[in-house]
């Protein structure tokens, strides 16, 4: 696939959170990407709207003190999922359902089956102040997953604006 000026045709899909700021770029292939800070505060109320009802049970049979990573990996999923299909916070997440262990997509927001081609990873960075976690949706042509790496940027914006520079008058 090409553009109009006959270049690779590239996805992108940005997040950010708190300071961290996240960028996915793809050749030809759709890509979701989000990240989320790990705040144990994230409640009850949060996972019951936006879970599928086996994502609530699995997430019920979970060790106390994993439950909040594990909310966390579900919710930043379900967010990648949707950007990857150009809807975003627009979807409803309950609609939808990610298994886990493996990682995966097991019902479609239309009740059907993931398309070939869909792989979701997770992956938990440590940053000075907590822990992030990174997921992302990635449409491929074939049953690989697709390699990927990632770059943070990690820089306050009241430290980018005063240095930034600016114009006389």
């Amino acid at each position: 696939m090409v553009d109009a000026a006959g270049l690779p045709a590239l996805e992108f899909s940005l997040s950010h959170c708190r300071w961290l700021v996240v960028a996915a770029v793809a050749l030809r292939a759709p890509v979701g990407l989000d990240v989320e800070f790990l705040d144990p505060a994230h409640d009850a109320v949060t996972a019951e709207s936006i879970l599928a009802p086996g994502e609530r049970a699995w997430l019920a049979r979970r060790p106390r003190a994993e439950r909040a990573r594990d909310f966390l990996r579900l919710w930043t999923a379900k967010e990648a999922y949707a950007k990857l299909l150009g809807r975003g916070v627009a979807l409803d997440f309950s609609s939808f359902e990610i298994g886990m262990d493996p990682l995966r997509l097991a019902r479609t927001e239309t009740g059907g089956l993931p398309p070939v081609g869909l792989h979701l990873a997770t992956h938990e960075v440590r940053m000075p102040d907590g822990f992030y976690q990174l997921s992302l949706a990635a449409q491929c042509p074939g049953p690989k997953a697709p390699e990927w790496t990632y770059y943070l940027f990690r820089e306050p914006l009241a430290d980018w604006q005063r240095d930034r520079p600016r114009r006389a008058g």
